[in-house]
This record gives C-alpha cells, structure tokens and sequence, in this order.
C-alpha cells in the first residue's frame, strides 16, 4: 500500500502541472521571476520556462527526499523516525508549490505581499527542520551530518540536539521578519552562521572528548600497550 506521504507529494506535483497548464493561456509571454531584497520584482523570464520551473523542481526534489530512505545504508535509522522525515518533505514541496502560485497571481496582476508570506514559510520550515533534527538518528542525508557526528552515535545525538534547538528558535525569530525585509535577512543569514558554526564546533569538540574518554579506558590502554 502507497504511503500517505507519497500519495501527496503526487497531488503536490500534479496540482502544480495543472496550474502552470490552465493558467498558460492568461499569463504574460514574459513573467516576472524575481524579486530583490525588498521584495519588489526585478527580473522576467520566458512563460513556458517560468510556469515549468516549478513542477520540475518538485519532481525532481520529491524524488530526491523520498528516495533518500531506500539508499542510505543506514536506512534502518531513517525508519525511526520517518513520519517526521515525510512530513518535512511535504512542508518544502507545499512551500514550493505555494511560491509558484504566488508568482502566477502576480503575473495576473495581483500584487501580494511576499514580505509577510516569506517569512513565515521561512519560520515554519526552520522550526521544523529543528524538530526533524532533533529526532533524527544518524544516517548519510538528514540531520547535521559533520564528519564527527558521523562517527559517533552520541556525537551525533548531541550535535543534532543542539542544532535542532537552534533551527526552532531561529524559526521563531524569522517571524519578526514580518515586519521588515531587512529584519529578515538579517535575521536568515545570521541563523545560518550561528547554525554552522557552532554545530561544527562543538561536534568537532564533542568527538576530540570522546577520543579522550576512550584512551583514558584501562581496556584501551592495555590493547594499545599490546601493539
């Protein structure tokens, strides 16, 4: 039996096809594509070209995400916590698909608001990143995967822990990025420092104890001794 995940992120696909398909006819020959920081557009691009980027990114992204759990040689890990894997994958393709529906009512000339709409997607996905991160066993795709985490199930375990609380309390405060773009911007590029840095630090730290608890074991002293 299909899983409910699987069965949605076929919807997701599909429902953005029909889109692009029932809105070509209505639609500029040039599309605005892009907007700057400000959230003002600044760049157009080919209809056909602007309505198919869409369904091909969630193809080729559903593909990705759902076949991560059969190729991973730690796929068992994966299993335990796959729900909130799934649901994850069908927040981005949702997000995704609602960028692309956004973009077809501007071009229709309605003009929404992406600085209200953006943040908050934004928030939604990095608090549930952090969720995912913070259930998440180790495994070759998901979670915060630095080369000490790999090598240790407890590393792992702390590095994803605190990861994960960063990504929540940084969805929490891209929220306020409501209120100005700049705020926001702000806000997403500190998080994803803070993010990087720190988790590779403190795994890197976390492992070099380890070693050091290990070496300090009379079984592995004496096995060493013996070589």
């Amino acid at each position: 039996m299909m899983r409910l995940s699987y069965s949605i992120v076929i919807l997701l696909i599909v429902f953005s096809v029909t889109l692009s398909i029932a809105y070509y006819p209505e639609l500029p020959d040039r599309m605005v594509s892009h907007w700057n920081g400000n959230f003002e557009p600044d760049g157009t691009i080919d209809k056909l070209v602007g309505l198919s980027i869409c369904p091909i990114i969630l193809i080729l992204l559903g593909a990705m995400f759902l076949a991560f759990p059969r190729i991973d040689p730690l796929k068992k890990n994966i299993e335990t916590f796959r729900g909130d894997f799934e649901y994850f994958v069908v927040l981005i393709l949702a997000f995704m698909l609602f960028l692309h529906l956004m973009v077809i009512w501007w071009n229709l000339g309605y003009e929404l608001d992406f600085g209200l709409f953006f943040p908050l997607w934004m928030a939604a996905i990095f608090f549930a990143a952090g969720t995912l991160c913070k259930r998440a066993r180790r495994n070759w795709f998901i979670g915060v995967r630095t080369p000490w985490a790999m090598n240790s199930d407890r590393v792992w375990k702390e590095t994803n822990r605190r990861g994960g609380i960063i990504f929540q309390v940084s969805g929490l405060l891209l929220i306020l990025g409501v209120f100005s773009s700049l705020l926001f911007f702000i806000l997403l590029i500190a998080s994803i420092i803070v993010l990087g840095v720190y988790t590779t630090t403190y795994s890197y730290r976390a492992y070099q104890k380890e070693l050091k608890e290990k070496k300090s074991r009379p079984r592995y002293r004496r096995l060493h001794d013996e070589d």
